[in-house]
């Protein structure tokens, strides 16, 4: 007789989502309970929302390897022991590492996932697209183009998932509630304060444009660590400051001083601009593709090089290939849909 698990004691939709992920993992489930999964996911889409995101942390995680393996081993014993069943030795090293894994993120429930997220609100912005809004606490997000959050308010904490894209927010203040996105393996708790945070793949890029946030990645196990400085061989900080920059993945990078006139030019999207000072060709068309379906390609490999500068409109594709006609004496090709070829006429020198 097959073993059906109940999962309908769990309190909130991340917790039942979480149990689900670990049981699947497991390979405990039978056929009566993935029945019984599929029917949860259908139930809501909220439910379907916190599943993929659990699934997803796992995903990577489980990428993570022996660095994983290592934090829970020190960090996490007891949960690792309470969760990893008794028939563990019989299962493949792959596998027993999955559950574990699982069963740590199942038993954190919102370290790195969507955290104490239940029905939130999905938001989402096309390719081009902008959009501003006032949340509940009259704190207010900026969303860049094709960006989606999810957004959850609690009577304890105020919770947004930046799923991907980029969004600026400017924080109210509120001691009772921390307000907390989570991005990619780490989560940003804010201080006050006004922040961006970018997710481009598996890196996420938090910048800080006033106050104080504080960053706990999913390697580090909130540890605290050292205030940024000049020294090369500096932490990286749990506290990020006021012009401060950190980049992440499976990784924390070094927080870095950003100039006031870089933030500038970084924001300007915000003002619905593009603003570009000595950048290559190539690096100025994988940023313009962000706000546009049509597909710039480069057909000289010395035109990639070519330095650029200069403020462009984000929503004016054909204003910047004007510029690159008229001002640069490249050959822009539109004989394709929703493709453009870039070649040198005449062939660009480089100094």
């Amino acid at each position: 007789m097959s073993k059906v698990h109940d999962i309908r004691e769990a309190k909130s939709t991340t917790q039942q989502a979480s149990d689900w992920v670990a049981l699947l993992a497991s390979e405990d489930a039978s056929a009566e309970d993935r029945e019984r999964c599929t029917a949860w996911l259908n139930e809501d889409p909220a439910n379907q929302v916190a599943f993929d995101e659990l699934n997803h942390t796992l995903s990577r995680v489980v990428a993570m390897g022996d660095r994983f393996r290592s934090s829970v081993t020190e960090g996490n014993s007891v949960v690792v022991a309470e969760n990893v069943p008794p028939s563990r030795t019989e299962r493949p090293r792959h596998k027993r590492f999955v559950w574990t894994a699982a069963a740590v993120i199942a038993a954190a429930a919102g370290l790195v996932t969507l955290g104490q997220l239940q029905k939130g609100k999905l938001y989402h912005t096309d390719v081009g697209q902008q959009m501003t809004f006032t949340l509940p606490d009259r704190s207010t997000v900026q969303m860049n183009t094709d960006t989606e959050l999810l957004v959850a308010f609690t009577d304890d904490a105020r919770n947004i998932a930046l799923r991907r894209g980029e969004a600026f927010f400017e924080v109210a203040h509120d001691n009772n509630r921390p307000f907390v996105v989570e991005a990619g393996l780490g989560s940003i708790r804010a201080v006050g304060t006004g922040f961006v945070v970018r997710v481009d793949r598996d890196v996420v890029e938090v910048t800080v444009t006033e106050g104080v946030v504080e960053l706990k990645h999913a390697s580090q196990n909130g540890a605290e660590f050292s205030e940024p400085d000049d020294r090369a061989d500096a932490v990286p900080a749990a506290k990020l400051g006021e012009g401060y920059r950190v980049e992440y993945d499976r990784r924390v990078g070094s927080p870095a001083v950003v100039a006031p006139e870089d933030l500038d030019r970084d924001l300007a999207w915000r003002q619905g601009l593009l603003v570009f000072e000595d950048q290559t060709l190539e690096e100025v068309l994988q940023e313009v593709g962000r706000y546009t379906e049509t597909r710039l390609i480069v057909a000289d490999s010395t035109l990639a090089q070519l330095r650029v500068g200069g403020a462009f409109r984000s929503d004016d594709l054909e204003a910047l290939l004007e510029f690159f006609e008229n001002g640069l004496d490249i050959s822009v090709n539109r004989d394709v849909p929703n493709t453009v070829y870039l070649t040198a006429v005449p062939p660009v020198r480089i100094n």
